[in-house]
């Protein structure tokens, strides 16, 4: 009973609680009537707000022009596109290309006085403009979105972009060469002498070279454009720069071949020309012809193998005795080693140096043994080398039946050289028999007679004021034995049988 009646209060205060709660429409309704000023303006403004940054947004995004102060090559874009603006950057590219350039001498030289009446155009030299910066700034204001043009009217009213050159090396230097050819690119020539009077020789100076430097032009190019174009902004008519050069000097000078000058006649040297033919003795005469007048300069070396050469090319060579295999026999050459001899007995005496040298495997009748020069085509050969400090000039002559050969460079106070031969080995020749026939009584004949072998030691003998002061081994030199060959005929014996 007491928990029914317990149970009917709880439900009673329960009603009266409802009854008392406000409901939440009255509530707004409430706050509407009290507030219905401010809720009207709150939401006026915010109106105005939203339909002033939607105008905003559709008018940045819409509005293509660029902002006034924003500057391209000296172009102001204000109200223009951007491919407006990229066609007056192209206009003004052009003309700048236009720019001509004249070059002046940068130095005193004849053959350049011609340079400042040729011009040639930016553009013709390979040089171009652009602008990278410019490039992307444009491209950014047409595709880089809302955020990134309301950046760029914020920055581009305050720029003023100059761009950048740019050189085409290899174009620069073909319209360069084209342009100007030899007086800009000249090769520099030696000093020449002329020893046709060894003692008295008769000289060319030297011309130095000119080069265009072009790592310098490319540079003074891109400061003067850079100058006097970009920086200005406006198209500069002309330009003169100084060609930028470079002095190639000669490798040898008058001073050089002055220095080397010969002074006296070094040694010279004869050998009589035996009666061999005419082959011999036009072979001797031709080889002659092609030494005479021969130079070697300082650390210069002869080959005999090319004297020959130069002979054959030149006169031909014809046919005359020769050794070959230790034998005397016929054939194409024959005298050309009297030259070598020759001139091998003539460096001796100058104190030339000897590279290369071989005896004939047989004596030969016009020098001592162990100072012959033996050469044959692609065999041994004659090598001499100059080792003075000055030209040595050969000359060479054929007349009576001799050949002279003469030497003539810059001779030591003093200083004479003597040669000398040592025997070292003889071998006496062999005999060798060939059997004929019978006879009453032997007989024996000599076919041909036979020659000794030897070996010998060459020297070189240094002298000053008639002192020896040095002796130099050379050489040796080894000549075969030849063998005397005999005909025998033997004595006829005659068998007597006996009676038993």
């Amino acid at each position: 009973m007491l928990e029914e009646e317990q149970a009917n209060n709880n439900e009673s205060v329960e009603n009266d609680k409802e009854q008392t709660k406000p409901s939440i429409v009255s509530y707004l309704h409430h706050i509407w009537k009290k507030y219905t000023i401010y809720i009207l303006t709150a939401a006026s403004i915010l109106f105005i707000v939203i339909a002033s940054g939607g105008w905003f947004i559709w008018n940045t995004m819409n509005d293509n022009n660029l902002p006034a102060g924003y500057r391209v090559f000296g172009l102001d874009a204000k109200g223009m596109k951007p491919d407006q603006l990229r066609e007056q950057m192209q206009r003004r590219i052009e003309s700048w290309e236009q720019t001509k350039i004249v070059f002046i001498p940068d130095r005193t030289d004849a053959t350049l006085s011609n340079l400042a009446s040729q011009s040639l155009t930016l553009k013709e030299l390979g040089i171009s403009f652009n602008s990278v910066e410019a490039e992307q700034q444009l491209e950014d204001w047409s595709n880089g979105g809302f955020w990134k043009r309301l950046q760029l009217k914020g920055e581009l009213p305050t720029q003023n972009v100059s761009g950048a050159i740019t050189v085409d090396q290899e174009q620069l230097w073909r319209t360069m060469s084209d342009t100007y050819g030899e007086a800009i690119n000249r090769k520099p020539k030696d000093a020449e002498v002329r020893y046709d009077i060894p003692l008295k020789p008769s000289y060319v100076k030297e011309t130095d070279g000119i080069e265009l430097d072009a790592f310098q032009l490319k540079q003074q190019l891109t400061e003067q454009v850079s100058k006097y174009v970009l920086n200005k902004q406006e198209q500069a008519r002309l330009l003169m720069l100084r060609m930028p050069l470079i002095t190639v000097p000669a490798n040898v000078t008058l001073s050089t071949l002055q220095q080397r000058k010969p002074n006296a006649l070094l040694a010279e040297y004869t050998t009589r020309i035996a009666d061999s033919g005419k082959g011999h003795y036009h072979n001797i005469e031709a080889s002659a012809k092609v030494l005479n007048g021969l130079v070697l300069h300082p650390g210069q070396r002869v080959r005999y193998q090319d004297i020959a050469d130069k002979t054959e090319q030149k006169y031909g060579l014809q046919e005359a005795p020769v050794i070959e295999k230790g034998k005397l026999i016929d054939g194409i050459g024959g005298g050309l080693c009297q030259t070598s001899t020759t001139m091998y007995n003539a460096a001796l005496r100058s104190g030339l140096q000897i590279v290369e040298r071989q005896s004939h495997s047989l004596p030969v009748g016009y020098v001592p043994l162990g100072l012959d020069a033996t050469y044959s085509d692609n065999g041994p050969d004659l090598v001499i080398r100059n080792n003075t400090e000055g030209d040595v000039v050969w000359t060479s002559r054929v007349e009576d039946h001799k050949l002279t050969i003469r030497l003539y460079g810059q001779k030591e106070s003093g200083t004479t050289y003597q040669v000398e031969t040592r025997l070292v080995k003889e071998t006496q020749p062999a005999s060798v028999y060939e059997f004929k026939g019978v006879t009453k009584e032997k007989q024996t004949h000599v076919l041909q007679k036979g020659r000794a072998g030897y070996v010998l030691e060459t020297y070189r003998i240094k002298l000053v004021n008639g002192i020896a002061v040095a002796r130099e081994k050379l050489s040796n030199s080894v000549y075969r034995s030849q063998p005397t060959h005999y005909t025998v005929e033997e004595t006829q014996f005659v068998h007597t049988p006996t009676t038993p």
